[in-house]
């Protein structure tokens, strides 16, 4: 298992980035290789809610079922996601006078078999390094433009 994290600061208010992480409506436009998220639940995106995903990293595309573990308004929200490998993906956030400090943390458990179709363990973690911080710049342009949740 590793785990990456990453760190942003944003210049608009803690309650604005928090709904716009949290509405599910924006996850495919900064998730970078989210291609789908359906069969949602009523709730989602409230602890315990569900939904199914569909992501493609390298080429490889891969899907499963996910629950909100953590939802604490402007602090954290969490997911658990299961499928192929299980990735724990959790943003947390922290209010300040200028903005949003906004982090996203990711922890991947690949199982060895399938560690050559992602050109190995280091791979897979560099690259999701990559998109890690590629995830926090496009909530910070989203954000400080104020795009509206779900627009597109």
């Amino acid at each position: 298992m590793f785990k990456i994290s990453r760190t942003i600061g944003i210049k608009a208010h803690v309650d604005e980035v928090f709904y716009f992480v949290t509405d599910p409506r924006n996850w495919t436009r900064f998730v970078p290789g989210l291609i789908s998220v359906t069969g949602k639940s009523a709730n989602l995106p409230m602890k315990d809610s569900t939904f199914s995903w569909e992501h493609s990293m390298m080429g490889i595309r891969v899907s499963g079922q996910a629950r909100v573990i953590e939802y604490q308004q402007n602090s954290r929200f969490a997911m658990l996601m299961t499928g192929r490998f299980p990735v724990k993906e959790e943003y947390i956030f922290i209010g300040r006078p200028e903005g949003t400090e906004l982090t996203v943390e990711l922890q991947y458990e690949l199982p060895e078999p399938m560690a050559p179709e992602f050109g190995g363990l280091q791979m897979l973690e560099k690259i999701s390094g990559l998109d890690a911080g590629n995830t926090l710049e496009k909530i910070k342009l989203m954000c400080e433009a104020r795009v509206p949740a779900g627009a597109g």
